[in-house]
């Protein structure tokens, strides 16, 4: 079972390559796959401005995606991958062991070779925590202060764990240790946003029972407008804490680790955002269909379509409000699910890199290679 072949740059036509960020993890290991090849670590001299393509198979390519393979040089045994020349002659063997979970690892080249996987998975997250952190600073002053510290410490947690994997400076233990605080963050934002659905389903008897016509027309106005109101922020903080529970499975997806998992919580995610659109969806249009019902017993005509007009006024404020945060969310989780699928498509798929070295062997340049649609 062959896992891959190291040969110097051919032709790649029918092809796209996207730059890849060279870290110091990245360089390690990636030299370290090329400089375990005996006919590319013997002179120097061979290495003058080179280009070396590594091409990994199917499953190793899954293997690196869904963090259940390993991979290191060695000098010893295995499985070994050929290493052809410019000519396409085998001119000797280099080794791609694959090692199990439990194995000996060289850190840097498995941590270099997960940098291709999580790069994808955060080229955005920055952009949904900046959005995380809008949305606490509009809700604070109306946030329990138990729950505000909750969303504060996740984001502040979140943001860290990203720049560490962006820095790809993780140990084995950090990375399992983090996983388990990914998944506090994950339990802890659930929960908030099951707590709220009872009262969000509320709202919507309340709006049923409530009464508009009659005596007390400026009560009931306020009243209506009230009920709108209550229900936008307790929306905003569902969204919030869906916001926040998506970003946490984007940074676990970064991770060395089975997505398989994440893809069931984006999943469920998914779904308790699909009930909250359908909730809004109702409420927003039961108290649309009241409005009419909306006057005084002895009020003029004029004074009832001023304040149904305020009210209907009101009321399309909060769904345009409630449909900017949805769609930001909704539109985290469409590109996340993207992602996946793109991964899981690339992990049927050989995986192939472009790597440039300079004339003392240093990784100058690497490149993902992408066959054309």
């Amino acid at each position: 079972m062959k896992l891959g072949t190291v040969t110097r740059l051919t032709n790649l036509a029918g092809t796209r390559r996207e730059e890849m960020v060279i870290n110091r993890a990245l360089r390690d290991g990636v030299e370290g796959l090329l400089h375990g090849a005996p006919a590319l670590a013997s002179s120097a001299g061979q290495m003058l401005t080179n280009n070396y393509t590594l091409r990994f198979t199917a499953e190793a390519s899954k293997g690196l995606v869904d963090g259940s393979l390993k991979m290191m040089p060695s000098k010893l045994g295995g499985i070994r991958a050929n290493v052809i020349n410019e000519k396409g002659r085998v001119v000797s063997q280099a080794s791609l062991d694959a090692v199990s979970k439990a194995g000996a690892v060289t850190l840097a080249v498995w941590q270099g070779l997960a940098i291709i996987t999580a790069q994808k998975f955060l080229a955005d997250i920055d952009k949904r925590l900046a959005s995380i952190e809008r949305g606490i600073s509009d809700l604070k002053e109306w946030l329990e202060q138990e729950r505000l510290g909750g969303l504060q410490g996740s984001l502040t947690y979140l943001k860290q764990l990203a720049e560490a994997v962006h820095r790809s400076d993780l140990t084995e233990a950090d990375i399992f240790a983090f996983a388990g605080q990914i998944e506090s963050i994950e339990r802890e934002a659930q929960q908030t946003m099951a707590s709220l659905e009872p009262p969000l389903d509320q709202y919507f008897v309340e709006a049923q029972r409530m009464n508009l016509t009659g005596r007390g027309l400026k009560e009931h106005s306020a009243a209506a407008q009230g009920q709108a109101l209550v229900f936008e922020r307790r929306a905003k903080e569902f969204h919030l804490a869906a916001f926040v529970r998506g970003a946490a499975i984007q940074v676990r997806s970064a991770l060395p680790l089975t997505q398989e998992v994440a893809r069931l919580r984006l999943d469920g995610l998914g779904a308790d955002l699909q009930r909250q659109a359908e909730r809004q969806q109702d409420f927003l249009q039961l108290l649309s269909r009241r409005v009419p019902e909306l006057q005084g017993a002895w009020s003029w005509d004029s004074t009832d379509a001023e304040h149904q007009q305020a009210l209907r006024g009101l009321l399309n404020q909060v769904e345009r409000n409630l449909s900017e945060s949805t769609s930001l969310v909704n539109e985290a989780v469409r590109t996340l699910k993207e992602r996946f699928g793109e991964e899981l498509k690339q992990g049927s798929e050989p995986l192939e890199l472009v790597a440039t070295l300079d004339g003392t062997g240093a990784l100058v340049r690497l490149e993902r290679v992408f066959q054309e649609d």
